[in-house]
């Protein structure tokens, strides 16, 4: 994490896309003390590592579109406190739930009274235009600066084909297997998958945070497949099968216990708490994701529903499911019959379907957009009408040519798109770049590189010591002079 802080301005969807994630494991009742460490150490040690690096500072603490987790941050620990309360005094339900709402007004009193003392100071960092630019129409960010860069316009659907390609095809098969394990790093691929698909229609560079989870989900699905086909062979070798549990139905209530439990007197109340919990553990199989049963939260109120829920059905129908799931393991005629269709399907698949016409395409498409994507805007490689390559190297030579022409300390103007280029190259000082975050500054240079020479010349000559300006080709500086001219103004 705090690499992608240093490396890439990205950091900022990682950073919420956790805090995201670590409130909905608290609305599924999922919060336990792995999950308060692992989210507690990442955001100390992330927020540790990102403060150092220059650029960001104390942002991670006073940018609006970062205050999020820290919020997050500071909601686990009251709940942990709360926890930690319930283990020593043996609470039951109704005063664990009581003192976790105590404790929540407490702490967002406290949270209204200091960002009322830091708002008037100027604290509070705005949102930054990129981020507008995804609520609202990318038109109308106000920064005719962000509405300008081709990259944060709307993604065009055919951009979803080109870089994801055929595993696009099978991600809606890989959710639909993980809904049969909904553990927590499922509802993780739920909220990736939403935030990468809403976020990169509204700004086409985000197709590239896409990328992992569409192969998260096309990996599943092959998973799956390839387990189906392999199972029953394992089987055959002596791996043992699915043996089924007897169905446990969660407790009708989980408060009928507890107010028993009231009535037994202050000085037992402890104790027949405790015992409570126990019978409780005793009748309730813990899932993957718990450690313990915690009263009075979103995982009592799920168990009660599901409880109403199994009312509907008879009480055989699961254990006939898992009864019929155990033969299908056991029974060698079946397990038989599984391996001989495992040997239909993979040879269906390998010279009759069209995945053994589609791969071979999807490779090669992979490798000439990995090629495109690989190639450096400053020298790149062109085919000629003979077949031949050609490599188009001007912008290099150009800034080696500025390098060796011009003095060390000389102060190079271009528009913004150069900066860094002039910089890492050239080794030149660059009066903007992609880092500049001073919009006035940018305008300033769109309305100096547009003007008329001399009305240009008398302010250029008090900021830069040279104009760079790129000729030629599509993407050269005249075809960009509306986009200045507009920032300009």
């Amino acid at each position: 994490y705090i690499n992608i802080v240093a490396a890439w301005g990205g950091y900022i969807f990682v950073l919420n896309m956790i805090g995201v994630h670590a409130l909905i494991l608290v609305a599924q009742g999922r919060f336990n003390s792995g999950v308060h460490k692992a989210y507690s150490l990442f955001f100390i040690i992330g927020t540790f590592g990102a403060i150092q690096i220059p650029v960001v500072g104390m942002q991670p603490l006073r940018s609006l579109e970062q205050l999020g987790p820290l919020l997050v941050f500071v909601g686990y620990q009251v709940l942990a406190f709360c926890d930690s309360q319930r283990r020593k005094k043996n609470l039951n339900t109704w005063d664990f739930v009581k003192l976790r709402i105590l404790m929540s007004i407490a702490t967002l009193l406290a949270l209204a009274v200091v960002a009322a003392l830091l708002y008037p100071t100027g604290y509070f960092g705005p949102l930054s235009s990129r981020i507008r630019g995804l609520f609202v129409k990318h038109t109308k960010t106000g920064n005719p600066l962000v509405d300008s860069v081709a990259e944060h316009q709307p993604a065009n659907p055919k951009i979803y084909a080109s870089h994801l390609g055929m595993p696009l095809d099978y991600v809606l098969l890989g959710g639909l297997v993980c809904i049969f394990n909904r553990n927590n790093g499922f509802y993780f691929m739920c909220l990736y998958g939403f935030i990468a698909s809403h976020f990169s229609g509204k700004m086409s560079r985000l197709v590239l945070i896409c990328g992992p989870i569409v192969s998260v989900a096309c990996g599943i699905w092959c998973g799956f497949l390839l387990d189906m086909v392999i199972e029953p062979f394992l089987l055959l070798l002596g791996k043992k099968g699915y043996v089924a549990k007897p169905s446990v139905a969660p407790p009708t209530s989980g408060d009928e216990k507890s107010a028993k439990t009231a009535k037994q007197g202050k000085n037992s109340k402890g104790k027949d708490a405790k015992q409570t919990r126990r019978s409780e553990a005793d009748t309730i199989e813990l899932e993957e994701w718990e450690e313990e049963i915690r009263p009075g939260g979103a995982m009592q109120l799920k168990r009660l529903l599901k409880s109403q829920y199994f009312h509907f059905f008879p009480s055989t129908t699961l254990d006939d499911a898992k009864k019929f799931r155990e033969e299908a393991d056991s029974w060698l005629p079946v397990v038989l019959l599984r391996a001989l269709f495992s040997v239909a399907f993979v040879i269906y698949m390998l010279n009759f379907s069209e995945l053994s016409t589609e791969l071979p395409k999807y490779m090669a498409h992979c490798k000439s957009i990995g090629e495109g994507v690989a190639s450096p805007t400053v020298m790149y490689a062109v085919r000629q009408r003979d077949g031949s390559n050609y490599i188009v190297d001007d912008y290099y030579k150009g800034y080696k040519w500025l390098e060796q022409n011009t003095p060390e300390d000389a102060r190079v103007m271009a528009w913004w798109d150069y900066g860094y280029q002039i910089t890492g190259i050239a080794n030149r000082t660059s009066i903007a770049d992609g880092n500049t975050w001073n919009h006035e500054h940018i305008a300033t240079l769109g309305r100096t590189l547009t003007s008329d020479v001399k009305r240009a010349h008398k302010a250029i000559k008090h900021l830069a010591d040279y104009v760079l300006v790129w000729g030629g080709g599509q993407r050269d500086d005249l075809g960009k002079s509306p986009h200045l001219a507009r920032i300009g103004n």
